[in-house]
């Protein structure tokens, strides 16, 4: 049985492998739209380009802006299902 199809966190995971740049983000706001997460800037008054991420119970946020945010995101998410970030 594919363990992917009951995990989707692992699941996706694999479907951002490769994907750069704005087809990255669009997979990070789709994921968010289909799953009740949150990808949304977050400011606060000493960062106004902060941003954040709340995925597969995952959470980021980064006060440099989406692509920080989105990085450390994947850190995460590779260390709770014990992959090691390539």
């Amino acid at each position: 049985m594919n363990v992917e199809i009951h995990d989707p966190l692992r699941r996706f995971l694999r479907s951002i492998e490769g994907r750069t740049g704005i087809g990255r983000r669009d997979t990070f706001a789709n994921e968010a739209i289909e799953t009740g997460g949150e990808y949304r800037p977050a400011p606060i008054a000493t960062h106004p380009d902060a941003f954040l991420i709340q995925l597969h119970n995952i959470r980021a946020h980064c006060v440099s802006g989406e692509a920080g945010a989105i990085a450390t995101w994947i850190v995460r998410a590779r260390a709770a299902v014990g992959e090691v970030m390539s």
